[in-house]
């Protein structure tokens, strides 16, 4: 798709911290990597939903602080995140659903 598209893939690399990586191959890559590059083409699809299984596994610190400020983004944005994880969340706006494992109840909160 040529130079826009070079520069959109350039552009979700940066915010996944992966700007060095744009010549390494995927085989290559450590598993937190291979998260980051998943979640960079998730931001390239311009997908309205994005369901996501325990996206901050195998990230760092300071790439759950960066995916959370995307997700927040992408909600602002009108888009909707649907997501499991095990951390608390620090986005604004999030409603959540707590499953609690062999109990056969649930609890929401906004």
């Amino acid at each position: 798709q040529g130079l826009s598209a070079r520069l959109q893939i350039e552009d979700a690399l940066s915010q996944v911290g992966l700007e060095d990586y744009t010549d390494t191959l995927c085989q290559e890559m450590s598993a937190g990597q291979l998260r980051r590059v998943a979640l960079a083409r998730l931001f390239i699809s311009q997908r309205p939903l994005w369901v996501l299984d325990e996206p901050f596994t195998a990230i760092d610190v300071l790439g759950v602080s960066q995916l959370e400020q995307r997700l927040q983004n992408h909600v602002q944005q009108g888009g909707t995140v649907l997501l499991t994880t095990h951390q608390p969340l620090a986005i604004a706006q999030v409603k959540n659903l707590t499953l609690h494992p062999c109990r056969h109840e649930a609890s929401y909160e906004s």
